[in-house]
């Protein structure tokens, strides 16, 4: 069991690195950091899992007769593996949090580019034209 809490505790880390560059504006392209507490969450899971992945076997104590020791540290081992996979579940679910959110900032994003291309267009056709005396002027006192 404590090699299952050893990889689930892998598993935890590499969702939490990519968490970490997801949140990360200068690795995001981007992406603005909204998500500090998502952030503090993920990080503490990732204490959690590592606090849950240690050994069990310090705390092993020899009981009447004999074999009450190993009874008692494989439920140990499998409440703490227990716990860490929930505790996994919790920090997947907040890392697609983070995804939805990112996703959705990017559609968002893009909406607006698209909504103010032909406002930027048009607005620059205007001034154009509407100087274009002026622009004239400029280029005769240029030559």
């Amino acid at each position: 069991m404590e090699k299952t809490r050893q990889g689930i505790q892998t598993i935890g880390q590499m969702l939490i690195k990519k968490c970490t560059e997801l949140m990360n504006s200068r690795l995001s392209q981007g992406l603005v950091h909204l998500l500090k507490p998502l952030d503090i969450l993920t990080t503490a899971l990732q204490s959690k899992l590592g606090c849950l992945s240690n050994s069990a076997g310090s705390h092993v104590q020899p009981a009447g007769m004999g074999n009450q020791a190993l009874n008692s540290l494989a439920l140990i081992s499998a409440r703490y593996t227990h716990t860490a996979l929930d505790v996994l579940s919790q920090l997947a679910a907040a890392h697609l949090v983070a995804l939805c959110q990112a996703m959705d900032l990017r559609a968002l994003h893009l909406l607006f580019l698209q909504s103010f291309e032909p406002l930027l267009k048009s607005a620059i056709v205007n001034l154009l034209t509407s100087n274009k005396d002026t622009h004239n002027e400029i280029e005769v006192q240029l030559d």
